[in-house]
């Protein structure tokens, strides 16, 4: 098969993965938090029937072995114990809750190993490579928000003790979840081990498109079909799709998931503080 054909064909199975994840959402009427779990099970069949990957890969492209170790299980247990502490601190000191935390904690739960993975991977050198891309992202989205949210870019001061739980909790729970989907397996299979930058380019926009549409259900679950939710794209999406294609370079210059985990729960907390 030569090259065109080769990437055709992956951009179709991509596609067909997320729009069938999306279509198990929709008729199935799953709530947000459950869909993120029954995604781990197509993750794992994409990465290894379709992309043909190491599920380790997954987290840390480089990594050779998914080991666990008596540091591995200490960083876990420590990653668990800390956001446990920051949901309770949070929940008795803020005003405002500002997502089911019972849910959000189970993710941490499952996310706590590969997470600890990732961490462990990570050289100190390639996440500095990765840093200008995860603030280019955090400059965008506050500066979105400042000129389609209504101006307020400020955080309450009650608010704090749940923006912190809600961003570590976050952090953690995007090792299992939509990080893991699009930028640890989509992206790298799109991308290729060897391809040229305009192709590194276009892959990580169309890994993002995927991810900006893959929101539909969860933002429209009144639609009346799985095609009317295509009607519902406004701006924002083009939105996610900026925001995904900084986080697909960031990961790569990374070569693990970690600062994009952390970006990605730091917008999502920043902005939940801001409009709840």
């Amino acid at each position: 098969m030569n090259t065109d054909a080769l990437l055709v064909r992956r951009y179709l199975e991509c596609s067909a993965f997320v729009l069938l994840w999306m279509a198990a959402q929709f008729y199935f009427r799953i709530w947000p938090i459950a869909n993120q779990l029954v995604g781990i099970p197509l993750t794992v069949l994409f990465q290894i029937a379709v992309a043909r990957r190491p599920l380790r890969k997954l987290w840390a492209f480089d990594a050779t072995a998914f080991r666990v170790d008596t540091r591995m299980l200490v960083i876990a247990a420590g990653v668990v114990l800390g956001c446990g502490a920051l949901l309770w601190f949070g929940r008795h000191h803020a005003a405002a809750g500002l997502e089911p935390r019972g849910g959000l904690f189970l993710l941490v739960l499952a996310a706590a190993l590969p997470a600890a993975f990732a961490l462990r991977q990570q050289r100190a050198g390639d996440f500095g490579r990765a840093l200008p891309w995860v603030l280019l992202a955090a400059v965008f989205r506050v500066g979105w928000h400042w000129v389609w949210g209504g101006g307020a870019i400020a955080i309450s001061p009650e608010k704090l003790p749940d923006f912190f739980a809600i961003w570590a909790c976050e952090t953690v729970a995007l090792f299992l979840v939509d990080e893991v989907v699009f930028r640890g397996a989509i992206d790298p299979y799109l991308k290729g081990e060897a391809s040229g930058r305009l192709h590194a380019c276009c892959s990580a926009v169309f890994c993002s498109i995927l991810w900006s549409i893959w929101h539909l259900p969860s933002y429209f679950p009144d639609a009346r079909s799985f095609g009317a939710l295509f009607a519902r794209i406004s701006p924002w999406y083009l939105y996610v799709v900026v925001l995904g294609t900084l986080f697909s370079f960031a990961a790569r210059k990374a070569r693990t998931l970690v600062p994009t985990a952390i970006g990605h729960a730091l917008g999502n907390a920043y902005i939940l503080a801001l409009i709840r």
